[in-house]
């Protein structure tokens, strides 16, 4: 199958491309595409064919004309995306060329919903799931420590903990002009539940929680596979009530017992190949449903739970 994955200098593209490489009995033909010229975008080691494309926030018309004509010259079977920016945006191309190729996406207002943290979470409170609270900008805040983050933020980018009032007017007077919002700042364990649902109807998979034990950049760098069927349970009435479609990820923080939905990003996550590893490929279930095949049947029992992982730089050198 020849298969297109975007973004591929992430660790979430090298997470997939690791993924599907673990399928030894099909055979695969990856194009990998970055905005970064091949020498800076490791990703380019793990693919039969390398593009670099125009950033998606310099010029959609140019990304998409350049994405068209790639899938078009190597007769691309299936589309991976990646980064959040080209999530948006491949859904939306994806509806106006439905049948060239597998879109692994969702519907733009389905993407749109996910990537406004302001509207996902006010979404699931509606669900009767708790989250963080969450403060008018300009309402004076009388509890303490809050959460300053962009409300279409990537990973923990530019987020900012204030400790005390004098703290917030500080930080909510330097970002005065960005679109951010504040919340609560629950201190509790972190957990993200990597999910899969059907494409074709859209019905809850499966999925797994790892435990988020140290991260560098919003990204797991140690962490380890729990049996929590509570975070299980509020993540699939979450996606089956947004009929929801492909690869998920969800984030708790557990505080004395009790879970508060933080975000869900709509597609593969970051040390989701500790998932991977652990017996739920929701990579190749992307692949199954794009070849017109069915998913085997989900077996909780297969999971390795207590699976530990660590991560470690690696370098990739170019001549």
């Amino acid at each position: 199958m020849n298969v297109l994955v975007t973004s591929v200098g992430a660790a979430t593209s090298i997470g997939v491309l690791k993924a599907l490489r673990l399928s030894q009995n099909r055979e695969f033909f990856f194009v990998g595409t970055d905005s970064n010229q091949k020498e800076f975008s490791c990703g380019s080691a793990f693919v039969d064919f390398f593009y670099t494309t125009t950033n998606v926030k310099l010029s959609l018309e140019s990304y998409e004309n350049e994405l068209l004509q790639i899938i078009s010259q190597h007769k691309i079977q299936c589309v991976i995306p990646i980064h959040d920016l080209e999530i948006e945006a491949i859904s939306k191309i994806c509806e106006e060329y439905p049948n060239i190729t597998f879109w692994a996406v969702n519907s733009s207002r389905i993407v749109e919903l996910c990537n406004d943290k302001q509207e996902i979470n006010k979404y699931v409170e509606n669900l009767g799931v708790k989250i963080p609270k969450m403060f008018s900008r300009f309402e004076k805040i009388d509890s303490f420590p809050v959460i300053l983050k962009p409300n279409r933020g990537v990973s923990s980018r530019d987020m900012f903990v204030a400790n005390n009032f004098a703290e917030y007017q500080f930080y909510a007077q330097l970002v005065k002009n960005e679109d951010y919002i504040t919340q609560q700042f629950v201190q509790g364990e972190e957990f993200t539940i990597d999910c899969y649902s059907s494409y074709r109807t859209a019905k809850f998979y499966g999925g797994v929680v790892r435990k988020r034990i140290e991260t560098k950049a919003g990204i797991s760098t140690k962490a380890e596979i729990v049996n929590f069927p509570l975070l299980l349970e509020l993540s699939e009435n979450i996606l089956n009530k947004m009929n929801f479609r492909g690869a998920s990820n969800l984030q708790f923080i557990v505080s004395d017992n009790v879970p508060y939905f933080i975000e869900i990003n709509p597609r593969f996550s970051g040390a989701g190949i500790l998932s991977y590893q652990a017996n739920f490929n929701s990579p190749l279930f992307t692949i199954l449903e794009a070849n017109n095949e069915t998913i085997p049947a989900f077996d909780e029992l297969k999971i390795k739970h207590h699976l530990k992982m660590t991560r470690y730089w690696n370098e990739v050198f170019y001549e």
